[in-house]
């Protein structure tokens, strides 16, 4: 089996706070005067307020490497979001409100960069259709961190200026459970599309939509998960009778 090399724009670890895709970045200079008095705030102050503000800050957890590899004789199309895939992770028992996978870069802000001060102001272009191409054979590690997303209100004082005060996207650990991943690839890449060698396209996965085996796994135990696009990703005939 051959393993395509992890690229920086190709990296499932996305950085928070670096600017996405196309984003021009601007600072809001109305807030200015209210980010040194509310910097007390976001620290927490004296007493129980620093316990409570902790609780929001971003929670680690523990890594999983998705092995996913080509099996089905053909060159397959991943369709990725600014250059990163994007799959679904889903647990045996959720909520429906929470969010399962890597934070997002760019403008992203979670409970964290509100405590610490104001979130640059962004006005995001559209990124450009990009595709992840696997040839035959080829394996791509993508790694999820182990965290999650969900709204939630932030108490008052946690805040760098309480003017913000509300819901704000909190980072957490993934609970120990039982989970499926799900991603689909595509057969081709359709319209305008160019590929360099190291698999990145740039134009929109399309054609037949292929599925991978099943892919279930126990967090944190599981380090290593293999998804295996297999023959018969793509369909295969009926046997004959």
């Amino acid at each position: 089996m051959k393993r395509k090399a992890g690229l920086l724009f190709l990296t499932a670890l996305v950085t928070l706070g670096t600017v996405a895709c196309g984003d021009s970045v601007a600072f809001d200079s109305s807030g200015g005067g209210g980010t040194g008095a509310g910097g007390g705030g976001g620290n927490g102050g004296d007493g129980g307020d620093g316990d409570v503000c902790a609780l929001y800050e971003d929670a680690a957890g523990s890594d999983v490497t998705f092995r996913i590899e080509n099996g089905t004789g053909q060159p397959i199309y991943l369709p990725t979001d600014c250059g990163v895939l994007r799959p679904t992770i889903e647990p045996g028992d959720g909520d429906g409100e929470t969010y399962y996978g890597n934070p997002y870069g760019g403008c992203f802000a979670s409970c964290e960069t509100w405590q610490q001060g104001e979130p640059p102001v962004c006005t995001a272009g559209a990124c450009a259709l990009t595709t992840l191409r696997l040839e035959a054979g080829e394996i791509y590690e993508f790694v999820w961190s182990g965290t999650a997303m969900r709204q939630e209100d932030m108490p008052a004082a946690c805040w760098f200026d309480e003017q913000y005060v509300g819901e704000c996207t909190r980072v957490i650990e993934a609970e120990a459970q039982s989970y499926l991943f799900d991603l689909r690839a595509y057969s081709e890449c359709i319209g305008e599309c160019s590929c360099e060698q190291s698999g990145q396209c740039y134009g929109e996965a399309g054609g037949l939509e292929g599925f991978h085996d099943v892919a279930t796994f126990t967090y944190p135990e599981a380090g290593t998960v293999d998804v295996v696009f297999g023959p018969c990703a793509f369909g295969c005939a009926d046997p004959q009778p």
